[in-house]
């Protein structure tokens, strides 16, 4: 098309007001549909757990060892990472309350099932990442004041702990 007959299109297109009424429209449904599909997953909770990285405390423990040696003045490191809790998952449920004859509340609840073709599993919502109990740090550089700050900062914002689960002392020799 030559950019005359593109812009005899966009006039004719401008004054039939009933076609571009239809195409927002159709532009906006469109939208619609692309924010709902993004937002309402039904395997959303799969999602989350192939895509959600739970590690063991050993492994979290080595990776807090790395990050250690890498602060100016650390040296060598060892870390002790525990858990308070684990990872949990929530499942989705219904829940019915009445009252009987007598007055009484009444209440059930059941999970909500989904069926996979061969099996069945219950709906997650989401799940529940480790809690971290509390850290312990052994390193050369503990000696140094400044240096075990550091250490206590870093693992406190890492870990969105306060201090007093963080344990910094210095290495034997």
């Amino acid at each position: 098309m030559k950019s005359d007959e593109v812009a005899g299109f966009f006039n004719k297109l401008r004054q039939d007001k009933k076609t571009v009424f239809m195409i927002a429209i159709a532009v906006i449904g469109i939208f619609l549909v692309c924010i709902s599909d993004s937002g309402t997953d039904s395997n959303s909770g799969t999602q989350l757990a192939e895509s959600s990285e739970i590690i063991s405390e050993a492994e979290l423990a080595k990776r807090l060892e790395e990050l250690i040696e890498a602060i100016d003045g650390a040296g060598k490191t060892k870390a002790m990472v525990t858990y308070k809790s684990y990872e949990e998952t929530v499942y989705a449920r219904n829940s019915e309350q009445s009252t009987d004859y007598t007055g009484d509340l009444e209440s059930s609840e059941e999970y909500i099932i989904l069926d996979k073709g061969d099996t069945e599993e219950g709906m997650r919502i989401k799940i529940l990442l480790p809690e971290i109990r509390g850290v312990a740090v052994v390193c050369e550089g503990a000696e140094s004041p400044v240096i075990r700050e550091r250490i206590v900062l870093a693992v406190s914002a890492l870990f969105n702990i306060s201090s007093n689960k963080i344990s910094v002392a210095s290495m034997a020799r």
